[in-house]
């Protein structure tokens, strides 16, 4: 069901790392990597290889959950 889904969902972010899940969730909010970058002070690739990562795991997570 969707609210499974969604609680599932919210495991696998509970899961990723503070800067993984900053990431993510700043770029679902609609910010530019170059924005994340700046309102984190990292760098722009760092920014993009946490989505990435963050992503992969979250991907992961629901594949599992989904068998």
């Amino acid at each position: 069901s969707e609210s499974s889904f969604i609680n599932q969902f919210n495991i696998g972010l509970s899961l990723l790392s503070f800067s993984q899940k900053e990431a993510f969730c700043l770029q679902q909010e609609g910010f530019s990597l170059a924005q994340i970058a700046q309102l984190t002070a990292s760098e722009s690739e760092t920014v993009r290889s946490r989505i990435r990562y963050a992503k992969q795991a979250l991907k992961k997570h629901l594949e599992k959950y989904r068998g």
